[in-house]
């Protein structure tokens, strides 16, 4: 990141602060809750540091600057870690809410927590600045790396800022995504459109929890949940300041989900991202013997639903004549896929209505698919078929 300079004199007594700073572990630390927007249940505190009250340093862009210009980031980042560490395990913080702490990608070479930060009895969630995706893109991932090896979360802070960096989402995928404050307070554009887009699609493939920062009216908070946010942080929740003594008792109904990452991959498969939302069941064994029963003593017609229960079966009705049968998808007479004013979805009570029923463009093969229909499909590929297409 650039230096900015400043006058010797400012740039003198800024040093004699940060010095001072370091020798007596000055570094405060303030925390920031984060809410959940469907409940208004607090999930978790970003810590957020602080220079000593009333010194130059007390802002904290203008301490990380001033470490910049005297090369003296790795120490700050590190004693602004250790403050937030030592300051939620005195507050007894623990899970199941989740503590968001900040690092420099820059200044985390062969940085790992103490013994006794790696034992705090909650999960930490490290936040990496978005714009280290394309200006140190191998010292974040090497990062990313070592903290998923301590069993820690991953955010990725300030996403829209760089606009460059959406691209590279998928090498971090990160547990959550903190959308730029700007794209809640600014009017929607072109570009908050698009990288909304990037996000929500990261977040539909790898399960990602979108965060957005800087709620600080009403407005805001709509537009956070207009932009498919399920966190929220900000004024509008409350400011930063000490964690409130004695903690309430969590009152969400679920942790904020940070995915435990398989040894190999850091894919997570759609049965590790239904855990995070729900327990796993077993099917029950005298359903699973009597469906593998039914279906040893006959075929069941495709895309029919059926019950387990026997007084539930209804045996399967003979197929409509060709001139009764209602085209599906392809249709003969349309060279496109149907449109949402096309659509009947009351002809099939139990399917979802297609992608450009909601909007969306139609992205389909060619061929509709549902496998709730409460009859046999009315229709084959032989009748139906678009001439000269199979």
């Amino acid at each position: 990141m650039e230096v900015t300079a400043v006058e010797p004199a400012v740039e003198a007594t800024e040093q004699a602060v940060l010095e001072q700073l370091l020798a007596e572990r000055a570094v405060r630390t303030v925390f920031q809750p984060l809410i959940a927007l469907d409940s208004g249940q607090v999930l978790g505190f970003e810590a957020l540091s602080r220079g000593p009250a009333g010194s130059v340093l007390e802002r904290p862009e203008l301490l990380l600057a001033a470490a910049r210009r005297g090369r003296r980031l790795r120490n700050v980042d590190l004693a602004c870690r250790a403050a937030a560490l030592q300051a939620a395990r005195s507050a007894g913080l623990a899970t199941p809410y989740r503590l968001f702490i900040n690092a420099e990608p820059g200044a985390l070479g062969g940085w790992r927590p103490s013994v006794a930060h790696e034992q705090l009895p909650l999960i930490v969630v490290l936040e990496l600045t978005e714009r280290a995706l394309t200006s140190q893109p191998a010292q974040l991932l090497q990062t990313v790396a070592r903290v998923r090896a301590l069993g820690w979360g991953v955010a990725l802070d300030d996403v829209g800022a760089d606009p460059a960096s959406l691209a590279l989402l998928p090498l971090v995928q990160p547990d959550v995504i903190k959308l730029d404050l700007a794209l809640v307070q600014k009017r929607p554009s072109a570009h908050i459109a698009a990288v909304v887009n990037a996000v929500h699609a990261e977040a539909e493939r790898s399960g990602t929890v979108v965060l957005a920062e800087g709620i600080e009216t009403a407005e805001h908070l709509r537009t956070a949940r207009a932009f498919g946010a399920t966190v929220g942080q900000g004024w509008y929740f409350g400011r930063p300041g000490p964690l409130p003594s004695p903690l309430p008792a969590f009152g969400a109904a679920g942790p904020l989900p940070v995915m435990a990452r398989r040894a190999g991959t850091d894919d997570p498969s759609p049965f590790d991202l239904a855990a995070t939302q729900r327990p796993a069941r077993d099917a029950t064994s005298g359903c699973s013997s009597r469906s593998a029963s039914s279906s040893k003593r006959r075929p069941t017609p495709p895309a029919t639903a059926r019950s387990c229960s026997p007084r539930s079966r209804t045996p399967p009705s003979s197929p409509p004549s060709p001139a009764a049968a209602t085209p599906v998808w392809p249709d003969p007479a349309r060279s496109s896929p149907p449109s949402a004013r096309g659509w009947p979805p009351s002809r099939y009570p139990a399917c979802a209505a297609p992608s450009s029923a909601r909007g969306t463009p139609y992205s389909g093969s060619g061929t509709s698919l549902c496998l709730a229909r409460t009859s046999p499909p009315a229709w084959s590929p032989v009748t139906s078929a678009t001439p000269g297409r199979t």
